[in-house]
């Protein structure tokens, strides 16, 4: 698992990291039905993909790359375990492999590349962490005065948002731009964390209230801060924001319940559940479609699609559980599902071909190989997959 600082904070996307971890550490016990064989012609119908090997040379195992970690070329940011070992920020820019270091620490990470090919995230040591911007080569955004930092998100005129800490230790979100970072103010000047941003500059992210627990903000750029308030319970968490403004997260419900909620036109919208106690917001599109994963009425997760008025489930492939982390603009969603036999398998969705096995889409591939999850998927349907050989990158045959 990726190492992270203790504090009051858990950072975006860590959640469905783990998961894709675990699916990817349980793919390795598939069985031989489950394999390629390129005799089975019929199979490889509709879009296919050449895979691509994402490595630093060690295993690959303890990857990670969020939804926002592909651009609409194929250009892919992550995290992956270096030949020792130690776990590197990761460029891949089409061609190559670019290992982005570790500012002289033991370890570094990924959060959010843009489509000019800026990464950030954060590089750390033995108490201390720095937040990054990479435009060639990884630059300190700097801090307020303490020893942690971390890049969350970037949009596409290289403005950047995140969290250092003053010299209290406490952390305070920030907006970096022109050159500048910049402290975003807090109804009672508490702790905060930037998570998201989008194309206007507008943040989104957490803060510690007056009652001391996490609420959602919204930073319009100008000074602004809307508090998103909760569905009820104590606290609200943020997880994505499009260009319309459009915030998504999860919140505690009065019966003491996490759901995904849309907050948008000042309002929060309970997505509910498939009959169970949670649910959870991956992404949100710049059309306002979600996607996530919510509990059935027995407690297992089944991967979603929020369109504005109604959660849609999307199946499994006879096992028990599905969880969607990533939709592009064009609706198609990634995660994974489970078989009848429990093992995980990498799916993609689309409203006309519904939930397809990717493991089915990739003809010329080692036969061995298993796609267990997928975890970001580009506007041009290129898609960042889990497997028991590593990273991959799937990229549509054209």
């Amino acid at each position: 698992m990726l190492m992270m600082n203790p504090g009051i904070f858990t950072p975006r996307g860590l959640l469905r990291a783990a998961a894709l971890l675990i699916a990817c550490t349980l793919a390795g016990c598939g069985g031989a039905d489950d394999r390629h064989d390129e005799r089975r012609a019929p199979r490889y119908r509709g879009v296919t993909y050449d895979v691509i090997a994402l490595s630093l040379g060690g295993k690959g195992t303890e990857a990670v790359v969020h939804h926002n970690g592909i651009t609409a070329d194929g250009k892919v940011a992550g995290t992956i375990d270096a030949r020792d070992g130690s776990l590197h920020a990761f460029l891949y820019d089409g061609k190559t492999m670019i290992d982005l270091g570790t500012m002289g620490g033991t370890a570094s990470e990924a959060h959010a590349i843009n489509q000019r090919g800026q990464v950030v995230g954060r590089a750390f040591g033995p108490g201390w962490s720095r937040a990054f911007l990479y435009d060639g080569t990884m630059r300190d955004l700097g801090n307020f005065g303490g020893t942690e930092a971390l890049a969350a998100d970037i949009n596409e005129s290289g403005q950047v948002t995140g969290y250092a800490t003053g010299a209290d230790g406490a952390r305070h979100a920030f907006l970096y731009r022109d050159g500048q970072l910049k402290q975003l103010a807090t109804p009672d000047g508490g702790a905060s964390v930037g998570w998201v941003i989008n194309g206007a500059g507008q943040v989104a992210g957490d803060f510690h209230g007056d009652a001391r627990v996490q609420l959602g903000f919204f930073d319009e750029a100008c000074g602004c801060i809307k508090p998103l308030g909760t569905l009820g319970g104590a606290e609200s968490l943020v997880y994505g924001l499009n260009d319309a403004g459009h915030v998504i997260g999860v919140s505690d419900t009065a019966d003491g319940r996490r759901h995904a909620f849309l907050y948008r036109d000042g309002a929060m919208v309970d997505f509910g559940t498939f009959g169970g106690a949670a649910s959870f917001a991956a992404a949100i599109n710049e059309a306002g479609l979600v996607v996530g994963d919510a509990d059935t009425a027995s407690g297992e997760a089944r991967a979603f699609v929020y369109d504005g008025k109604a959660l849609r489930e999307l199946g499994t492939f006879g096992g028990t559980e599905s969880r969607a982390d990533s939709v592009n603009g064009a609706g198609q969603v990634v995660g994974f599902a489970r078989t009848s036999g429990g093992e995980p398998r990498a799916f993609s969705w689309t409203a006309v071909d519904g939930m397809v096995d990717l493991n089915t889409r990739i003809p010329g591939a080692p036969r061995d190989l298993v796609l267990s999850g997928a975890g970001a998927v580009s506007d041009s349907g290129d898609i960042v997959a889990y497997s028991n050989f590593g990273l991959v990158l799937l990229r549509v045959r054209r």
